[in-house]
């Protein structure tokens, strides 16, 4: 009997599966979003301990920290409601679609109380470079409320809709 000669670089370990896992994937990446908006809101909870909210500069200064550190928040819902979407899963998918609900009106709320204090903000500059840096401040923090007011309600609106289809 003749034995098969070995071939030089020859492999004998097993071929794993090259098949792509979407299931895994999108539950990775939902996880991900949750740990993700978790820390943001540990952090945007924090910043409101403890109240001060008959001190002007205080609730100026702390809806502007807010509005800052939203996009941490923002990207974590918005992986989970990927995640939800792409697993069509009904009720995840209402659930993420509320809490973006309620957060874009909670910005609104936020923004709403942000604006009351402008007048006495700009009011209390003693310079005219102070005057300017307090406007800057304002145009960001209103371009940010904007955008993140449009993002929650649409994608929480939309996501909705699209889980009573499902």
């Amino acid at each position: 009997m003749a034995t098969p000669s070995p071939r030089i670089g020859r492999d004998d370990r097993p071929v794993l599966s090259a098949r792509p896992e979407p299931e895994l994937a999108w539950g990775l990446l939902g996880a991900a979003g949750l740990a993700f908006a978790f820390v943001a809101l540990t952090d945007l909870v924090l910043v409101w301990i403890p109240p001060q909210f008959g001190h002007g500069g205080w609730v100026f200064d702390t809806v502007t920290v807010v509005l800052s550190g939203m996009p941490l928040l923002l990207l974590g819902l918005i992986l989970a409601y990927a995640a939800v979407t792409a697993r069509r899963s009904y009720l995840a998918l209402r659930a993420v679609s509320g809490i973006l609900l309620l957060l874009g009106l909670i910005v609104v709320g936020l923004f709403v109380l942000y604006l009351l204090r402008v007048p006495s903000a700009l009011g209390s500059a003693e310079t005219n470079d102070r005057r300017l840096e307090l406007t800057k401040g304002i145009i960001k923090a209103g371009a940010q409320a904007v955008a993140y007011v449009v993002t929650c309600l649409w994608l929480g609106i939309k996501g909705w809709i699209d889980a009573a289809r499902m």
